[in-house]
């Protein structure tokens, strides 16, 4: 299998497991932010590599 470079991204997660954030090659990134109760997405937010929000 051949790895692209400018594909990989960097992945953080909560202690639960649950997707915290991805981080692109580039620095563009999405931050997920969780309701904790049911596990549910709340909300997502993607910003550039300046960190402005798209």
């Amino acid at each position: 299998m051949i790895i692209n470079a400018e594909n990989i991204a960097e992945y953080d997660y909560y202690k639960n497991g649950a997707a915290k954030s991805v981080i692109y090659a580039g620095g563009a990134r999405e931050d997920l932010y969780i309701f904790i109760r049911t596990g549910r997405l709340e909300s997502l937010v993607n910003t550039d590599n300046k960190g402005v929000s798209l």
